[in-house]
Parts: C-alpha cells; sequence; structure tokens
C-alpha cells in the first residue's frame, strides 16, 4: 500500500514537472515571437554618435535576424551609412553595436536584405517583364487566321493549306485562284510562323514559372534565353507578305523589349543584394571607417587635453590612481613648501629681534 502511494506521488511530482515545462516553453516561445514581431526600442541618437556630425540627419530601419537579434541599416543623411546589431536578453536589458568590419557586415545585411523582402521585390519585376510578353499575342494575327481559314482547318503541308484555304470562301478562295500555288505557300508559312510565336510564348510561361519558383540569377538567365525565341517569332511575322494586303499588321510595342530587359535587370539587382552585396558591405566598413577616424580627429582638436574625457567620467580605474596621487603629491608640495616659507619667516624675525 505504502509502495502504490510513493508512486502515485513520484508519478504527481514527475507529471507537475512537466507542466510547468510545457508553460515555460510556451512562455519562452512567446517572448521570442513577440521580439521576433516588434524591434527592440534602441537610443538611436546615442548609437550613431560615434559615426554622425551635428548637422547631419539619421534615421535607421530595422529587420530581424535569425539569431533573434535585429539589424538595423543606418542613414545619415538620407545614404546607407553603416550597419548595426542590436540584441535583447530576455531580461530586458540590449546590447548595441555598429558592425566595423566588412566579414561581419556582409551576412548581417544579406539577412537585412532578405527580411526586408528583396526576394518579393525581384519576383514583381520578373511578373512586370512576364506581363509585357503577355503582349506579344497579338490579335491582328488570330483575326488573320480566322479569315484565311487557318482556325477551321490545319496547316501543315500544301494540301492541307489549300483545304483550310476553301474553308474561307469569300478571302482566301479568290486570293488562291487569282494569284495560283504560291498563295497557298505563303499562307502554309503565315501558319507556321505563327506556330513559332504560339510556341515562343509557352516555352515563355514554362521559364516563368520555374524562374519564379526558385527565383535566383541562374534561372533569370534561363528566362532571358527563353525570349530570344519570342524576338525571334515577332521578326518572322513582322516580315510576312500577307501583312498590309490580306491581314492587318501585327501590332508589337517597340518598347516591350527594352522594357522587359529593365525588369529584369532591376529583379538581378535585387537578386544580387539578396545573395550578399559585397560592394556595399565594402561601402559600409569604409563609410564606418572614415567616419569613426574623422570624428576623433575633429574631438581631439577640439579637445587636446582630453579634458572631456575625464568629466565624463570616461577614465580608467588605474588614470583614477594616477590622478589621486599626484593631486596628494602636489597638495604635499605645497604643504611643505609653506611650512618651509613659515620656518624662514620666523627665523628672520628672530634675527631682527
Amino acid at each position: 500500500m505504502h509502495k502504490v502511494k510513493w508512486r502515485m506521488a513520484i508519478n504527481l511530482f514527475l507529471l507537475s514537472l512537466l507542466v510547468v515545462g510545457q508553460v515555460l516553453a510556451a512562455q519562452t516561445t512567446n517572448q521570442t515571437a513577440g521580439t521576433q514581431a516588434n524591434p527592440p526600442s534602441i537610443d538611436l541618437g546615442k548609437l550613431v554618435q560615434p559615426i554622425r556630425i551635428d548637422n547631419e540627419t539619421f534615421a535607421a530601419s530595422p529587420a530581424p535576424l535569425s539569431n533573434g537579434s535585429w539589424a538595423y541599416l543606418i542613414y545619415l543623411n538620407g545614404t546607407p551609412a553603416a550597419m548595426a546589431v542590436v540584441t535583447q536578453s530576455g531580461d530586458g536589458s540590449q546590447k548595441s553595436r555598429i558592425l566595423e568590419q566588412e566579414y561581419e557586415i556582409r551576412p548581417a545585411l544579406k539577412e537585412y536584405y532578405s527580411a526586408v523582402g528583396y526576394l518579393d521585390m525581384a519576383r514583381k519585376e520578373l511578373a512586370a517583364a512576364h506581363a509585357l510578353i503577355g503582349g506579344m499575342n497579338a490579335k491582328e494575327v488570330g483575326d488573320c487566321e480566322r479569315m484565311m481559314g487557318l482556325s477551321n482547318h490545319e496547316c501543315d503541308s500544301y494540301d492541307s493549306c489549300f483545304q483550310a484555304c476553301l474553308t474561307s470562301q469569300s478571302i482566301c478562295t479568290p486570293a488562291a485562284q487569282g494569284v495560283g500555288k504560291s498563295f497557298i505557300y505563303q499562307l502554309w508559312d503565315y501558319e507556321n510562323r505563327s506556330r513559332a510565336m504560339a510556341d515562343a510564348l509557352a516555352d515563355e510561361k514554362r521559364q516563368y514559372d520555374a524562374t519564379n519558383s526558385d527565383l535566383s540569377l541562374y534561372t533569370i538567365s534561363i528566362y532571358k534565353s527563353s525570349l530570344q525565341t519570342v524576338w525571334t517569332a515577332e521578326n518572322g511575322l513582322l516580315a510576312h507578305p500577307f501583312n498590309g494586303w490580306m491581314c492587318k499588321k501585327p501590332f508589337y510595342d517597340s518598347a516591350i523589349s527594352s522594357g522587359v530587359e529593365q525588369h529584369l535587370t532591376k529583379a538581378e539587382s535585387w537578386i544580387i543584394s539578396l545573395q550578399g552585396d559585397d560592394n556595399m558591405a565594402q561601402k559600409l566598413a569604409a563609410a564606418t571607417a572614415q567616419r569613426e577616424e574623422r570624428n576623433k580627429a575633429l574631438a581631439q582638436a577640439a579637445d587636446p587635453l582630453n579634458v572631456n574625457a575625464l568629466i565624463g567620467g570616461e577614465v580608467s580605474p588605474i588614470m583614477l590612481v594616477g590622478i589621486g596621487i599626484g593631486a596628494a603629491v602636489v597638495v604635499g608640495f605645497a604643504a611643505l613648501f609653506a611650512m618651509r616659507r613659515k620656518k624662514s619667516d620666523v627665523e628672520k624675525k628672530e634675527q631682527k629681534d
């Protein structure tokens, strides 16, 4: 009976420990989630003081890092000038510092870019390029195919194209009777060029979907390559003799190719930043070092004896001991000098008497 009671007591004790552990874990998770969701409150003015001069405006854009810290891209006069990291402990205390070395700025910058949505920005640019390509499906080509009977019958040989033409009694058949066999061959060629455009647009759509799901500089380059068939098919349709004679010339906006190139270049720039912008890391490291040296030189010129540091308490314990000993020595010498002077005055007075 006693053994049963002891076992029950032990089981209850273990169960209580489990419950407490789960509660603590939940609290820790909530605290972590809260920390990740909201950047810590910092004294930005104090943080940027070592690299800022009085008349410069300052601002910072925060983003969470994977280790629970926060990265702050610091802007001075509207220009990126430094990268800072702020770490907040569970007790509310925090440590903040400006990153000075390129090797530590680069990974923080990469995570920062990812957190602020650079991948989303790249996808938006890719989508904008894809939308422009959609305009290459010219209405005039479909209208021509319907008028010439190509939408009613297949056209992949002379005979099949002739049969397609016969389905258009009011337009294609009279033209074929007047021109002869060469007209059917031209009709066949038009169908081939139209199919080339349709195939090119279908390939572009497949490459777009693949690139969008795995966005990188490499997949963007593959997507760019797929566009060459679109431009080739466009030129082929524009050069066909049916344009302006039997059919309306397809309208292709001349700005499409340059617009697509601009969007893809922007997408690549976002990806470059996301993968780790070495140039920006170098610039931030150089700017931070230059600004710190400048401010140190200005402070030294304004306070050559470093009085502000002494008044401000920025003194090591050894320096304080040295200052105390020095003061004691000065006071001692002053007292000794006063005693000797007093003794000399007494001796002079006795000689006179």
